[in-house]
């Protein structure tokens, strides 16, 4: 197997991916199964799909409600958001991020960063930046926000949702043109966690690639 360029992390210790939000939250869902040493947090907020059972009807709402045992479900409006300290625990090597930015969803991701680095567990972040139509001040803080995770990240994969149709064949709705950025997310996450050569993606960017190009 071709190792990706992360090859100085034993990714056969403890990896633990947070989803972070609607966004983090669905695309986590899609994945049904993980590696032995993988555990997931979901973190989201009552107001979200996922709590609402009005929105989803009981069938989806239960199925997306089922926690299986190396999973857990937070409610993030319930207690300390940023406390995340009694989840990162020493046998831990990576932690994973997965997000849409903008808002409060942007802060939370910060600070989870922020408190990933601290603790010297190596941390990778995968991200989407709002839409146009979310306005200027989610799109401000979208932005600060990937700055800051460049520095507690090894590495950041973002996604510009205003780039999204731009990226995808022509007559593509933009249901479909999530779909295919849901599924090159899944992509990278598995070529992460199984310490597989990263693909080439049609959605998603490389930070460090963007900051520091590389030149012949």
């Amino acid at each position: 197997m071709k190792q990706n360029q992360f090859q100085h992390i034993d990714w056969s210790k403890k990896i633990k991916i947070f989803g972070i939000g609607g966004c983090g939250v669905k695309i986590l869902h899609e994945i049904t199964e993980f590696p032995d040493n993988v555990e997931i947090i979901k973190l989201d907020s009552r107001n979200s799909y996922v709590f609402k059972e009005d929105l989803l009807g009981s069938e989806m709402h239960e199925r997306l409600n089922k926690v299986p045992d190396h999973e857990e479900l937070i409610n993030m409006d319930s207690g300390d958001p940023y406390d995340v300290y009694d989840k990162l625990t020493p046998d831990i090597e990576v932690v994973i991020l997965l997000a849409g930015l903008g808002g409060d969803i942007g802060s939370r991701v910060r600070e989870i960063a922020k408190a990933v680095n601290q603790l010297g567990i190596s941390c990778f972040s995968i991200v989407t930046l709002p839409f146009p139509f979310e306005g200027k001040k989610r799109r401000n803080i979208s932005e600060e926000v990937l700055l800051e995770l460049a520095k507690y990240s090894l590495e950041v994969y973002f996604s510009d949702n205003r780039n999204l149709l731009g990226r995808s064949p022509y007559g593509t709705s933009l249901d479909d043109a999530f779909k295919m950025f849901e599924n090159d997310c899944i992509s990278l996450l598995n070529s992460l966690i199984n310490s597989s050569k990263i693909n080439k993606s049609d959605y998603l960017i490389s930070l460090k690639n963007q900051l520091d190009p590389v030149t012949d």
